[in-house]
């Protein structure tokens, strides 16, 4: 059995939004949001670690967090290309996906790290 088959075998089907990427108003010079779409991927949704919060800059430890682990390549912000991160919904509670960690040498999955979004 190979590491992601191993990771799915324990995955939940999950619904992420994806944000297109925004434009600037030529007028105002204010951001405007691009489309959205949806994205269906199965994922293990595991809470951090007590070192892996300990490891975050003070500020966010506090933070609901979460880590997923997916053969599903997920959107993270980039502020170069006017791109939000996606975004998926747990128990009423937004989180936006904030960091990549790719592990393609051992087993062709990736690791990312979600927050809550303030409201």
């Amino acid at each position: 059995m190979t590491i992601l088959a191993a990771i799915l075998s324990e995955s939940e089907a999950m619904t992420f939004t994806r944000h297109a990427a925004g434009t600037r108003d030529a007028t105002s010079g204010l951001y405007v949001p691009g489309s959205t779409s949806t994205l269906s991927a199965q994922v293990s949704l595991q809470p951090l670690s007590m070192r892996e919060v300990q490891l975050l800059p003070e500020g966010i430890r506090q933070k609901a967090a979460w880590k997923l682990y997916t053969g599903t390549a997920l959107q993270i912000a980039d502020p170069t290309a006017n791109a939000l991160a996606d975004q998926f919904t747990k128990n009423g509670k937004v989180y936006e996906i904030t960091s990549l960690g790719e592990w393609d040498t051992h087993g062709d999955y990736n690791k990312y790290v979600a927050f809550k979004v303030e409201q």
